[in-house]
């Protein structure tokens, strides 16, 4: 029987290991501002790697979502079959990733040359070299998230864990290379490798050593690409939230881009190891409780959105009440002025009107997930997408950063509201 017990368990296993990924995380952009402080290198950076990596992390998420409470019914109907379909989704990727490659470079290369991106000369002089580089690292992470998928599924969390393995990769490129263009970029596509090698590792063994086949003869495909079809449709949109952010950015000034970035590695630090708990801990979790207990199921819901959304106001508000002395210590030093403490920790004090809603939308979203109601949950966000555009396109000619700031709450809230009236509609009661 699924219990709050187990709940608990799951989360906080996840939320630790989730801790060492975030904070290897800050500390990558602990150096990083101090060795470039706020540039337009790390404007192009930054760029670079958010519009190239989108794809893989819609993919990785999109695969999770689909493939976690599929495995657990699976597993409890016909287990043999799921050795077959893990070995056939491992060669898939393989055969997809370098086609990704070629596809990124390409429309990345067209977009960031268009005259609608509209970037500053400056900007695409580090940009250039930054393309195909970190279009072979997005291919060789995009191998990752599949492994990192099935351990997920089998109920394990050390993906989360491994996630910290690129950022300390880039930390010890530039303390042993040194601090240039070309370190920060190859050490993340280093980073990238030793992640997917290590997720590979992590796989278990047995399952490892013979299983990866270039068939498509698995029943469950079926399934598990109408799933991932829905679901991409909506975490496209989802994702646009992000991209949105650097386009609206890019077209403010120099900095903009790094500033923001910089604010949001911070509040970071608290969406990434929540969402990460509630995600990777809660899914499995309710996967299972709605096979096992279902009767338990809706209560479970109820609690826990509930105590998401409380974490949500007391952590935001304390986030923002100690925003200036925050980003001083973590970055105000070298290149990373006290005038860029100012501006930085402006920017992290609206960033915190989101996270109420959307550590209360995270723990609905995975209770809808876990039910399958992947058109639901792409209805939602497609709006979201759209919602994030006509806010940005209203509020930042008025307010700037800020206003793309109070946009992406304004989503959050829409989506939370949305996925409650989904879950009132659902077979159990909310």
């Amino acid at each position: 029987m699924i219990s709050d017990a187990t709940l608990v368990r799951s989360v906080m296993v996840v939320f630790a290991f989730g801790l060492a990924g975030a904070g290897t995380s800050a500390l990558k952009e602990i150096v990083i501002a101090s060795e470039f402080g706020v540039s337009r290198l790390v404007d192009a950076y930054q760029l670079t790697v958010t519009l190239l990596q989108w794809p893989v992390l819609i993919f990785g998420t999109v695969l999770a979502g689909a493939l976690v409470p599929m495995v657990a019914r699976i597993r409890s109907l016909d287990p043999i079959t799921l050795n077959v379909f893990r070995a056939e989704s491992i060669g898939a990727v393989l055969l997809v990733a370098p086609v990704l490659v070629l596809l990124l470079y390409g429309v990345a290369f067209a977009l960031f040359d268009s005259s609608w991106m509209a970037l500053p000369d400056g900007l695409m002089i580090h940009i250039q070299p930054m393309l195909w580089p970190i279009a072979i690292g997005t291919g060789i992470s995009g191998v990752g998230v599949v492994f990192a998928a099935w351990i997920m599924a089998d109920g394990r969390h050390a993906n989360t864990l491994l996630q910290a393995l690129p950022h300390l990769v880039v930390i010890a490129a530039l303390f042993v290379f040194g601090s240039s263009e070309p370190v920060l970029v190859w050490g993340t596509v280093a980073g990238f490798a030793i992640f997917t090698v290590a997720s590979w590792l992590s796989v278990d063994r047995n399952q490892r050593v013979l299983r990866v086949s270039f068939r498509f003869s698995s029943l469950h495909w079926n399934a598990l690409l109408v799933a991932m079809a829905t679901l991409a449709l909506g975490q496209f949109f989802v994702g646009l939230i992000s991209i949105v952010d650097q386009f609206f950015a890019a077209r403010l000034g120099e900095g903009a881009i790094a500033s923001l970035g910089y604010a949001s590695r911070i509040l970071a630090l608290l969406l990434t190891l929540t969402a990460l708990a509630i995600s990777r801990g809660m899914l499995p979790v309710f996967s299972r409780s709605l096979v096992e207990s279902p009767d338990m199921f809706a209560g479970l819901i109820r609690r826990w959105s509930l105590l998401a959304f409380g974490f949500g106001v007391v952590s935001g508000a304390a986030l923002a009440l100690c925003s200036d002395w925050l980003v001083a210590v973590v970055y105000e030093r070298g290149a990373f002025t006290a005038q860029d403490t100012e501006q930085v920790a402006y920017l992290l004090r609206y960033s915190t009107l989101q996270t109420p809603f959307y550590f209360a939308g995270l723990v609905m979203v995975a209770g809808l997930l876990a039910r399958q109601q992947h058109k639901a949950i792409t209805s939602i966000a497609i709006v979201n997408g759209c919602v994030k555009i006509l806010l940005a396109v209203w509020l930042v000619p008025i307010f700037g950063l800020p206003g793309l700031l109070s946009a992406t709450a304004g989503v959050y809230a829409i989506s939370c509201a949305g996925c409650v009236i989904a879950l009132v509609r659902s077979k159990e009661t909310f």
